[in-house]
């Protein structure tokens, strides 16, 4: 059984917290704040480990208890086959219950028994629980009389009757005589013939009784690995192991006693030096530790105020860029419609130098206006505290216009454009705005920097292996170097190549790489200079309609 707690150590510990908590919170030498602490740390460690001591301690005194009475049941069960085989035998049946033949007897059942099976002492009651044989091993010194009217051994011989039948029921249990305590076991005497299948004429019982002395006890111990086990009359103190002997009534004759194991406390002696160097060593740790203590608190309190003063700036760089795209947005508005009126009128009213320069404000207008309007789409994606507002859309419908403009820009750009979308009725939930500004971007950015007469692939296709939708644009191009791949997406940055440069405002991935996040999807990119560069965008599939096998056929001849 576990021991519970000492009252006061609840208490003790409540204490002890209060006063590291003090300690901690006041400006004490480093000396008494160690003390304080280690005090606590000893005080809770050495709670747990005497609780958890307890408790393994009494679990392995169950568990021995249990292998202790599972050994007594074996006994008992041993020697009561060892009399079934001597009372399930129609010669013993013949020789006991009809007549009884006293030499039979003396050759089969007292000596020999005593000598096969070691057998302290044997007797066969009649049907009126008459003794009608008795055997009384001469070293046990104790009157054949007091063996047959105590009360345990009548309790096993109606046991042993209440069960009959073929085999006989053997009915078994502790029996303490003259102050010795035997193992006990009873049994009809049966033939084996077709004689037991019906009435039987006598019920005749033979007993067996075989002492419970320090030779068995030895066995018990050493077979179990107990120490100093005993048998004795009166309850042994509770701090030792024990189990009751019980006879066949229920009736506790004697104890058995034993020294149990402590593999709990153990184990705390074992560890307790080395926990002792650790809670030194970690005393240790805190007197260095505590000696740059406020610089320690200095310095974080400058480290938090740093990354405050970052916060605001960079809010602050935000607001501008969003205030300053607001203000530029309206003058240009202005700027283009006046310069598509200007260009809209013939020569005869604006000569024609002047007319082109009319239609160049409108197109570097146009250029800036788009740029005003990327800067300020980015900021609202990068400062929105909110997700996109999701709904399943089919995919084919929802790029349709994409694909559109992407067209007419190849075009002008002498680009081949492969747009594929596989199956037909591929659904995916999303945002209809932003995955196609994510398809417009990927693919303006590999038309723009593709080679003349090259060949820009755009497709949406199911990927079966990662059970998403996925969105790749690949591209014939100039390429991207393997170290500058990490930097794209990144806002305003432009890789360095001979066709990319100088041609955008490195704004088109950073949106596509945030737009991507905000969907939950995954964006990756893979580039060789000279090759060309691929971007994937992979989304989970919300349904997908269609024929499966397109989409297979489409993905493996990709």
């Amino acid at each position: 059984m576990s021991l519970p707690p000492p009252k006061h150590t609840i208490g003790v510990v409540a204490k002890s917290a209060a006063a590291f908590s003090a300690f901690r919170g006041s400006r004490a030498r480093p000396a008494l704040f160690i003390a304080g602490s280690l005090g606590a740390m000893m005080i809770a460690i050495a709670t747990v480990a005497l609780l958890f001591a307890n408790i393994r301690d009494s679990d392995q005194i169950t568990i021995e208890q249990k292998i202790v009475r599972s050994a007594n049941k074996d006994a008992l069960a041993k020697l009561g086959d060892a009399l079934r085989n001597n009372t399930f035998w129609d010669t013993a049946y013949d020789q006991i219950t009809a007549t009884l033949s006293a030499e039979w007897a003396e050759q089969n059942l007292g000596p020999y028994a005593n000598a096969t099976t070691g057998v302290s002492a044997l007797f066969v009651f009649g049907d009126k629980d008459n003794v009608i044989y008795r055997y009384v091993e001469p070293g046990q010194k104790i009157e054949a009389a007091a063996y047959e009217h105590d009360p345990a051994l009548i309790t096993l011989v109606n046991d042993a009757r209440a069960g009959h039948g073929a085999p006989p029921i053997t009915a078994t249990g502790f029996v303490s005589v003259g102050g010795k305590v035997y193992l006990g076991a009873a049994s009809l005497i049966v033939p084996n013939d077709d004689r037991a299948n019906g009435t039987l004429e006598r019920h005749n019982v033979e007993i067996y009784l075989t002492e419970f002395d320090s030779s068995k006890i030895s066995k018990v111990q050493t077979d179990f690995l107990l120490s100093g086990v005993s048998l004795v009359r009166q309850l042994p103190q509770k701090r030792l192991a024990q189990i009751p002997l019980e006879d066949a009534a229920g009736t506790t004759v004697a104890y058995l006693k034993w020294i149990p194991a402590t593999p709990g406390k153990d184990l705390i002696y074992a560890v307790a030096p080395y926990m002792a160097v650790l809670i030194a060593a970690i005393g240790l740790f805190q007197l260095i530790g505590l000696t740059n203590w406020n610089s320690t608190v200095r310095e974080l309190n400058d480290t938090a105020a740093e990354a405050g003063r970052l916060r605001e700036e960079n809010w602050s760089k935000t607001m501008f860029l969003a205030n300053m795209s607001h203000e530029l947005r309206t003058p240009l508005n202005a700027v283009i419609s006046f310069s598509e009126i200007m260009s809209m009128q013939g020569t005869q009213t604006i000569p024609d130098p002047w007319h082109s320069y009319a239609g160049d404000i409108c197109a570097s207008g146009k250029h800036l206006l788009q740029i005003v309007n990327d800067v300020l789409e980015l900021t609202k994606l990068q400062n929105s505290e909110t997700g996109l507002d999701l709904s399943a859309l089919n995919v084919a419908e929802a790029l349709e216009p994409a694909k559109t403009k992407l067209q007419a820009f190849a075009r002008e750009r002498s680009i081949a454009l492969d747009f594929q979308i596989s199956p037909a009725g591929l659904l995916i939930k999303s945002n209809t705005k932003a995955l196609r500004q994510i398809v417009l971007n990927l693919g303006n950015n590999a038309i723009k920097y593709s080679k003349p007469e090259g060949q820009v692939r755009i497709a949406a296709v199911y990927d079966f292996a990662s059970q998403r939708i996925e969105i790749s644009v690949t591209d014939q191009g100039c390429g991207i170097p393997e170290e500058k791949l990490p930097f794209l997406g990144r806002p305003f940055y432009q890789a360095d190549s001979a066709y990319a440069r100088n041609q955008g405002t490195g704004l088109g991935l950073a949106m596509v790489r945030t737009m991507t996040d905000r969907l939950g999807g995954e964006f990756v990119i893979e580039s060789q200079p000279d090759v060309g560069t691929s971007v994937r965008v992979g989304f989970p599939a919300a349904h997908i309609s269609g024929s499966l096998a397109e989409a297979r056929q489409f993905t493996q001849a990709a």
